[in-house]
């Protein structure tokens, strides 16, 4: 559509994974600095874009959100999965580059998803 040739990951795809990976490490990281044992977590992520062309103009896009859901496994209270998500926000260096309630995290605590 756009005149590539199909060679490589949408450029989209890349930011995608760089956003998660980021928040990921954090988690990793900041459980350790917080003393947390986490034995295993998922992150899943969405990005919702918004393109509006008109005739032939070049189109114009705009991000609308990137959701991640994220299951964090340990022996932790719903507290301690909160507080680690909150670190690993802050501390991701591409989160806090996207305009401020871009992203939005759901946690799984007690087997219902929550908005964090």
């Amino acid at each position: 559509m756009h005149g590539g040739d199909a060679s490589a990951p949408y450029p989209l795809a890349y930011f995608a994974s760089a956003l998660t990976a980021c928040v990921m490490t954090q988690i990793r990281a900041f459980a350790k600095r917080l003393s947390l044992k986490v034995d295993n977590f998922d992150v899943s992520t969405r990005c919702h874009w918004q393109g509006e062309q008109v005739g032939n103009a070049p189109y114009v896009s705009v991000p609308v959100a990137f959701n991640m859901d994220i299951d964090i496994r340990g022996q932790l209270s719903n507290s301690d999965k909160r507080e680690l998500l909150k670190a690993a926000q802050s501390g991701c260096f591409i989160e806090a580059s996207l305009k401020p309630g871009l992203v939005v995290h759901r946690l799984l605590l007690d087997d219902e998803w929550t908005e964090v």
